[in-house]
Order: C-alpha cells, then structure tokens, then sequence
C-alpha cells in the first residue's frame, strides 16, 4: 500500500496536467480486488483488464497490470489481450498486450 501511495504521489506531482498519455504497468503481485488496486484506481485507469496473467504452468490469477494516469491525457483502448499461445517458455508470467488511441 505505501508503495502504491509513493507512486500516486510521484506522478501526480511530475506528471498532473501532461498533454501526453503516462503509463504504470508491470507484475503488481496483487489479485484484481485487492486494496493496493482498488488505490491505483483512484489515480489511474486500468488499461489491460483481469484476464488471467499469470503463471505460464498454471494459469490462475491476474497481477500484471496496465494503467493509464487519469491527470494525463486519456486514452481509448483498442485492444486488450493477454498474449497465451506460443508464448509459454518466455516468462512464468504471459505477456500482456494494450493497443490505444491518443
């Protein structure tokens, strides 16, 4: 929670009012429904939704994340996906893969 809270804070001191989109996204450790996600959302929009993420032996939870900072300028998702097939022996986590319009 005190990271998620360092990293509101640091954004929103660089970045409140940017013309262009700003992005958070990587392995959070966190499920969908946790507190640590529930206060990213305060700052930031979900980008990459809650399709499962993780691990490439199992595929059983979703906590790799792409986020879009709300005091940026916004961004319409295209697409969203989390890439599956053929890609197993890359990670223990599938790639996640966002296509937006800015």
């Amino acid at each position: 929670m005190e990271q998620m809270r360092k990293i509101n804070e640091w954004f929103t001191t660089r970045y409140a009012g940017c013309g262009k989109p700003v992005f958070l996204c990587g392995d959070f450790n966190v499920l969908p429904d946790s507190e640590v996600i529930a206060l990213a959302l305060e700052r930031w929009t979900l980008l990459s939704g809650t399709d499962l993420t993780y691990s490439t032996k199992k595929r059983s939870k979703c906590i790799d994340y792409i986020f879009a900072f709300k005091d940026a300028a916004p961004v319409e998702v295209q697409n969203a996906e989390v890439l599956v097939e053929g890609t197993e022996n890359l990670s223990d986590h599938y790639p996640v893969l966002i296509t937006v319009k800015y």
